[in-house]
């Protein structure tokens, strides 16, 4: 918050509104880009019945968590260009990618699954420039594109600005520390996103597997993203960062609102009571000796025939756990026909074609399904002839490999839950 003051973001919209002027840029031609991460296997806070006694059995396991990261761009106009996503894993797998997926979609791996300068370069290379040229080209004039981002390495190295300046792309970096209230995408896409992304893995984590697969977070991601990258929700996300319609004073007065003081809790005079409120509220269900203490008071109060406020709290949780109990019962049976469509997906995947790319960094999915079509054409030729030393097709060697090589073996999953 240290970079949220009046004179930086007044010397951004200034800036903003400078350029644009300056060089006729348009709405249509006026762009946000940004990356972000998300550890597979983690989802946002949410609310999920489990049964309490397993609760021992089925614990993080940081270790056994990936990164992946993807970068996405929005337009002014309320527009999204695809998406690139960074995978952790020396190579692609055809089979991490999920029929579901559009075509335009680009992908990439690395060990780390985390983005680069490489990374940002091919982007704008491979993506936005082509992506963008077609709508910025008015009678047969190229127009300047404005690209908006904050000031990470990837986006301010020497060759993504050498590149910028050639394709005329004017380069606009977010103050430090502001990206949350300057960044259209911060502001309100991947809040949203996210959001969408764990309702999309909730029958996954559900289902409390050890690893949600590659292919089967990208289906969840196809989902989310399809919600989050609305046009409504990109036309907001624009107007909540003051750059259309252009209201910079709005974002200036609810970012630097003075913070309230905070107002101290009167002191509390401990009761016999008070066991009410500490039933239910570490656990569910609640701690047995606190509960069996909380209904010996109960009783006290019903044979006293005094109900007051506390009991009366008190006696509706009670009813409010056992509706909860009966509840669990039926979610349990619809978790354990979640987790069998589960496993029977995952035992009817095929073998998957890992393609070993030579001089090749990034690639789409189009390119890497054309990749495993001609290499199973080649290795039905070779079949029919000798055997020779094989030839690289487009400069890429596909060798079939067995699934399970690339994540973890189906009988852990089995065995975590006792099957």
């Amino acid at each position: 918050m240290n970079g949220v003051t009046k004179q930086v973001l007044k010397g951004w919209f200034d800036a903003y509104k400078g350029l644009i002027t300056e060089q006729k840029i348009e709405n249509y031609n006026t762009y946000n880009m940004d990356e972000t991460g998300f550890s597979i296997g983690t989802m946002q806070s949410t609310r999920i019945i489990v049964d309490s006694t397993l609760r021992t059995r089925f614990q993080a396991h940081p270790g056994r968590q990936e990164w992946v990261s993807a970068v996405e761009c929005i337009c002014m106009d309320g527009t999204a260009i695809e998406p690139l996503i960074i995978l952790k894993g020396q190579n692609i797998l055809q089979s991490w990618i999920p029929k579901e997926v559009i075509q335009k979609w680009h992908f990439s791996a690395n060990t780390k699954g985390w983005t680069s300068n490489l990374h940002g370069l091919e982007w704008l290379k491979r993506v936005f420039e082509p992506s963008t040229r077609a709508k910025a080209t008015q009678n047969g004039k190229l127009q300047q594109r404005l690209l908006i981002c904050d000031g990470h390495d990837s986006h301010i190295s020497g060759s993504f600005i050498s590149h910028c300046i050639q394709n005329r792309i004017s380069l606009l970096i977010i103050p430090p520390h502001t990206s949350h209230v300057l960044q259209p995408l911060d502001v309100a896409i991947f809040g949203p996103l996210k959001k969408h992304l764990t309702t999309a893995l909730s029958h996954l984590n559900e289902a409390q597997l050890l690893r949600i697969q590659k292919s089967e977070w990208i289906e969840a991601y196809i989902t989310a993203r399809a919600a989050a990258f609305s046009n409504v929700n990109i036309t907001s996300a624009w107007r909540g960062s003051g750059l259309q319609p252009f209201q910079p004073q709005t974002v200036i007065r609810a970012a630097t609102l003075p913070t309230t003081d905070v107002i101290l809790e009167r002191p509390h005079t401990p009761t016999e009571h008070d066991i009410f409120e500490k039933v239910f509220l570490n656990s569910s269900p609640p701690d047995f000796n606190t509960l069996q203490k909380a209904n010996s008071v109960l009783s006290t109060a019903l044979n006293q025939g005094v109900l007051n406020t506390p009991t009366k709290r008190y006696i509706h949780k009670l009813a409010d756990e056992t509706e909860r109990l009966n509840t669990r019962n039926t979610l349990q049976k619809r978790e354990c026909d979640n987790l069998r469509s589960i496993i029977q997906k995952r035992r009817t995947q095929n073998k998957g074609k890992r393609a070993v790319l030579k001089g090749q960094f990034h690639i789409s999915t189009e390119e890497l399904r054309l990749q495993v079509v001609e290499a199973e054409a080649a290795t039905a030729t070779a079949s029919q002839r000798p055997r020779t030393t094989p030839r690289p097709i487009n400069e890429a060697i596909i060798e079939e490999i067995d699934e399970e090589s690339e994540e973890e073996p189906l009988e852990d999953d089995i065995d975590e839950l006792g099957w």
